[in-house]
């Protein structure tokens, strides 16, 4: 019987201390959020190499549309801040799919630059989707 009371009281220590704290679980949240969205652009990115390609051979042939060149530079943009956003991010979390082994301190600082990037992916998403969706208008 004892070793019975010692062996459930042993595994409820090791899950209590393996619970994940607050702010830890947002860390985790808002990371995973923020590669979710990651995940849904990156495929937009031949995409938009393709309406680069079309749009400017429209350009390069003559027709006569001024709405081709903002609609190129919209895309091109786009594809900039993607490529931007992807190397701010590894910059700052080179080990983004790894489980995190921070201080609780270094997390809070950790989840504040987060919530940026956050903000910042989904904006990058906006103009991915934006961009394709005017110069598909256009093509």
């Amino acid at each position: 019987m004892k070793k019975i009371l010692l062996f459930c009281v042993f595994n409820f220590l090791i899950l209590s201390c393996k619970q994940d704290k607050p702010i830890v679980k947002e860390y985790k949240s808002t990371m995973n959020h923020v590669l979710e969205v990651h995940d849904e652009v990156m495929p937009e990115m031949s995409e938009i190499n393709n309406l680069i390609t079309k749009l400017q051979e429209k350009i390069d042939a003559g027709e006569n549309s001024e709405k081709y060149p903002e609609a190129l530079k919209n895309l091109k943009g786009a594809h900039a801040f993607m490529m931007e956003w992807m190397r701010d991010f590894a910059e700052k979390f080179p080990n983004a799919l790894e489980e995190p082994t921070f201080s609780e301190e270094k997390f809070e600082r950790k989840l504040n630059i987060l919530k940026s990037e956050e903000k910042e992916v989904i904006e990058m998403k906006k103009r991915v989707e934006s961009s394709i969706k005017e110069a598909k208008k256009l093509l």
